[in-house]
């Protein structure tokens, strides 16, 4: 039930990224760590938001990946609608 919830709920997102002309404000009680690299193959390095709860959760948190529309042309991940998500007891990485 929790992983078909999460399924709808991200494509319902896709559609507001699409739609959204400015980045959502943070909500309350998120930190971002912002341009983590994740990998560099042959060329510049690949990076990542992660966002988390600002209190140190005490067990480890599933993540959440969202990759956003553009086909690596346009968009940015820095328009991650899905942060929500961490007041539900998720990481997210954009």
């Amino acid at each position: 039930m929790k992983s078909t919830f999460l399924s709808l709920a991200l494509i319902l997102l896709t559609g507001a990224v699409l739609a959204a002309e400015k980045p959502a404000a943070l909500p309350a009680g998120v930190k971002v760590v912002r341009d983590l690299e994740y990998s560099r193959p042959e060329g510049p390095p690949l990076l990542l938001d992660l966002y988390l709860p600002v209190t140190q959760p005490e067990k480890p948190l599933p993540i959440v990946l969202w990759v956003h529309g553009g086909g690596w042309k346009a968009g940015s991940k820095n328009r991650c609608p899905a942060t929500w998500l961490v007041a539900q007891g998720y990481a997210v990485a954009s």
